[in-house]
Order: structure tokens, then C-alpha cells, then sequence
């Protein structure tokens, strides 16, 4: 599954379908390749009905690869614009799946290791997972980001995931972060049912967000919920400011000069 519903108000455009790739692949393309290579039969999109038509035409070239669905993430709050958050884009795909699958965002690249490891992890165990990042390898040069600071008991569970703002390049601290790369099994759609309808029962403003990790540490907390704590040692990369535009396409043309990536995509 690939959110793909989001507004990027910080990056200005649709970055969800920006154009990164050698032949204009963008990120998610390369997420969708990666899931299909290593053994994912189907791709779900979560996506808004204002540019549901480009991206479909921008995913053609993949949906030939693997069967691809579309799913709208449709807003309940009258007049409301913004999306409501993550935990309810994952909600919008409950009736397109029965079996244990990914959560990655659009604009995020994670890398086909990271990819793989998730998968090789759900395909052997019937348990939720979390892939985290060492800190500094997810920071942008051209602002401020928030990141989901992960705390892990011995047994490698996450006991507590936390958002934090404000982090740059002069953060000295290097913990491992969250960067919304998740496996699931199937189940966890009666807890977000339920979760979602007391959020939606009392949002409060236009910027309130039924968000995945909240909804997480929560069930952490309140229930025997136990996610697994997996550490991917590659080097994140995305683009959350329109400066970070340049790089990204650097990086990203290298995994297809290593031969990651095929030419002909």
C-alpha cells in the first residue's frame, strides 16, 4: 500500500508523480518495483479524487508489472480540504485486503533492501513490523523535518514511537526514526475501525489527523500489541522541499547505474 493522498503544501506540487527517475519515474514507481520484485502480487494506491486520472496514467508502466489498484481516500467533513491523516488512508484499503501487506509513503524512497526485508519479515511471521532509520540518514539539507523517534525494549518491540519537529542537520543525536514504512497483518483493520470512529467523533478543527503512529503508540499502550523493530541501514532519501529535488534525482540515478533499476522500467 502507498499513500499517496497527501496535499505536499511544503514542497508545492504533486511529488506523489514528480518526476525523478532517468526515464521521469518517481518514487513511488520505484517502491511499487521494489514490492513487486520481491514478491508483492498487488499494489494498492491511496489516493485523492482531484488527481486520481495522472496518477493512474503516471502508474500505466507498473500496473502492467503487477495488478494495481486505486482507492480514493474520501473525505466525511463537509468543506473540508486536507486529508484525514495516515491511520485513515490505511482504513480506505479494508475491503481491498485479506493478507498481510506493506504501508510506504509516496514520497519516500526506502531503498530495495529495506523493501525486502519487511516483506521476507511478514512472509515468516504473523506480527506487525516497523522498518527504521538511523536519524541523520533522513534528514534534508534545505529545512526542517519531523521524524518519529523510535524506543525499543530488549526483545527489539517498539515500546514508544514519538513525533519530533524541528530536526536538522546540527541534530547530534542519531536515534533510530520512523520514515511510515510499516507491515501489518490484515487484523489491524478492526483496531483502526474502531480508532477512527472515536476521532471522527470528536475532531475538533480542519487540522485535526486520525494519524497511523498515534494510532499505534495508542494500541501499544492500551493493548498487548507488539511491533517488531526491523533497522535498515540505507540511505533514505525524499523530497519534502522542492531543493531537495536535485539530490534525490542524483542518488536515485545511481541505484539505476548500479543496476538496481532497469533503463527500460
Amino acid at each position: 500500500m502507498i499513500l499517496a493522498a497527501g496535499m505536499g503544501s511544503r514542497y508545492g506540487g504533486l511529488k506523489q508523480i514528480e518526476k525523478i527517475g532517468p526515464n521521469g519515474e518517481s518514487l513511488a514507481e520505484l517502491t511499487a518495483y521494489d514490492a513487486w520484485q520481491n514478491g508483492c502480487t498487488k499494489i494498492i494506491l491511496i489516493i485523492r479524487e482531484d488527481f486520481e486520472e495522472q496518477i493512474r496514467k503516471k502508474f500505466t508502466k507498473i500496473s502492467k508489472k503487477i495488478k494495481t489498484e486505486f482507492v480514493i481516500q474520501k473525505n466525511p467533513i463537509k468543506n473540508r480540504i486536507k486529508p484525514l491523516g495516515t491511520g485513515h488512508a490505511v482504513l480506505c484499503a479494508k475491503n481491498n485486503i485479506n493478507e498481510p501487506f506493506i504501508v510506504a509513503n509516496a514520497d519516500d524512497y526506502y531503498g530495495n533492501q529495506s523493501i525486502k526485508m519487511l516483506i521476507r519479515f511478514l512472509e515468516s511471521n504473523q506480527k506487525s513490523a516497523i522498518m527504521t532509520f538511523p536519524l541523520r540518514q533522513t534528514l534534508s539539507m534545505h529545512g526542517t523535518v519531523s521524524r518519529g523517534i523510535c524506543t525499543v525494549d530488549s526483545s527489539k518491540n517498539l515500546t514508544e514511537i514519538k513525533e519530533t519537529h524541528g530536526l536538522n542537520q546540527s541534530t547530534k543525536e542519531n536515534p533510530r526514526v520512523s520514515m511510515n514504512l510499516w507491515g501489518f497483518q490484515p487484523s489491524i483493520f478492526e483496531g483502526l475501525s474502531k480508532g477512527y470512529e472515536k476521532f471522527i467523533n470528536k475532531v475538533k478543527d480542519d487540522n485535526s489527523e486520525f494519524l497511523l503512529p498515534e494510532f499505534i503508540q495508542e494500541k501499544i499502550k492500551e493493548e498487548e500489541f507488539r511491533v517488531k523493530v526491523l533497522d535498515s541501514d540505507e540511505k533514505w532519501c525524499g523530497v519534502t522541499y522542492k531543493e531537495d529535488f536535485e539530490y534525490v534525482k542524483n542518488e536515485i540515478s545511481k541505484k539505476f547505474q548500479k543496476g538496481t533499476y532497469p533503463y527500460d522500467f
